[in-house]
């Protein structure tokens, strides 16, 4: 392993209080789906390292962590630095995505006016980003939506001064039909200030680009008037408009505005997507499903059709249901099985709530991409649902979703 490995392992597993012997495979320890889950939120929430997809009942020992660190120390990038909001994130803008810096920078003329012009050809911005990641205090981000995962625009923070300790941001685009203006300049200036650790930034607008002129007046940045000639394009000389925000305009104002607008944009779209799904069954983690059912009788509870065997999930199960309560899901391990170890040894038993979703891919990249959930048991077919597809998701808290495919007609 490399020094810079090393540092960051030891640093998530002193975190994460998952003390082992970090160079001595033969004491290699072994750790269950709850705690890898741990380790995988502080690499992604420290260390900007996002784990697609894992199959996390795969990766219980230091290897398998040593690869997944080791992947992302490899990947070719300017900077590690990326920032979530409530919609939108910033990460790192990389040579693959030349082919969209070039679609978005030159695709409607008309938008993109106020802005210098770029080559069409792909393998120039290729060239340009090889020379970008030479360039100290360059960090070029690419705006994706935490929902869809859609790549909607562009943004950098650059010329950074640390005699003034200021810079510049701009770079700014987005796609026409994007959301993201508020939450994109929103995010850069907590990584400015929080994770850059600076004083200032300032921006220089087309002084005919009024909207954009507009926009930085409304959010709060202090307006420094017009900087004559400051631009050519297209062999014009064109006036800019400066704005410039500080760390005491950041806190007292800029943020406070921001934070506002990003919430409300966030509930109108998250109310539009979870308005997609339906409410299936509680999922409850047993020892002994009979003896279970039997409490729950009590309570006016009665088998929904016979159990069932699902033997690549590891459980046996039955739905139970009773007037004007929800649906519940008892399930018990298969003989061998250890699918419901983890909560049945920390004395959980409502382990999991259940979704009819009508697309389980774009399901999963809501909960996983927007609402920081973790894929612990990726998408395949279920026995309790007739072979439609299911995945479960889990959050930092603990609480684990079912995600079911409806039954496409």
């Amino acid at each position: 392993m490399t020094d810079q490995i090393v540092a960051i392992l030891s640093q998530v597993l002193k975190k994460t209080k998952q003390e082992i012997f970090l160079f001595d495979k033969s004491t290699e320890r072994y750790w269950d789906s709850l705690q890898m889950i741990e380790i995988l939120f502080c690499l992604e929430q420290d260390f900007g390292i996002t784990i697609e997809n894992a199959d996390i009942p795969s990766m219980k020992s230091i290897s398998s962590i040593e690869a997944i660190v080791s992947a992302a120390a490899g990947k070719k990038m300017k900077h590690n630095i990326s920032k979530s909001g409530y919609s939108y994130s910033l990460r790192p803008a990389e040579i693959a995505d030349s082919d969209f810096i070039v679609e978005i920078r030159t695709g409607d003329a008309y938008r993109n006016r106020h802005i210098h012009a770029l080559s069409s050809e792909v393998s120039q911005q290729r060239d340009w980003m090889r020379k970008y990641y030479e360039r100290e205090g360059d960090y070029y981000f690419v705006v994706e939506n935490l929902f869809t995962g859609r790549r909607e625009g562009l943004i950098g923070i650059y010329d950074v001064d640390r005699d003034r300790n200021i810079a510049e941001w701009g770079r700014w685009v987005l796609l026409p039909d994007s959301l993201a203006a508020t939450e994109s300049v929103d995010l850069a200036c907590k990584i400015a200030f929080e994770k850059l650790g600076l004083d200032g930034l300032y921006s220089r607008t087309i002084k005919d680009n009024e909207p954009v002129v507009s926009f930085h007046d409304s959010l709060g940045a202090m307006n420094m008037g017009t900087l004559r000639d400051e631009f050519e394009i297209g062999g014009r000389k064109l006036d800019a408009v400066k704005h410039v925000i500080d760390r005491e305009t950041w806190k007292g104002v800029v943020s406070i505005k921001s934070e506002k607008i990003c919430r409300m944009i966030y509930d109108r779209m998250l109310g539009r997507e979870i308005a997609k799904m339906t409410f299936h069954h509680i999922g409850i983690a047993a020892k002994d499903m009979v003896t279970e059912t039997r409490v729950w009788e009590t309570l006016g509870y009665r088998a929904e059709g016979a159990a069932f065997e699902d033997a690549q999930q590891g459980i046996r199960g039955m739905f139970v249901v009773a007037h004007n309560q929800p649906r519940l899901e008892i399930m018990e391990n298969l003989p061998n099985a250890t699918t419901l170890d983890a909560w049945l040894g920390k004395g959980v038993k409502f382990y999991h709530f259940a979704y009819l979703v009508d697309n389980i891919d774009d399901a999963i990249v809501l909960f996983t991409k927007k609402c920081g959930g973790k894929l612990i048991s990726p998408k395949k077919k279920s026995v309790a649902f007739d072979r439609e597809n299911i995945c479960f998701i889990i959050f930092f808290n603990g609480l684990v979703i079912e995600l079911i495919e409806k039954k496409r007609v």
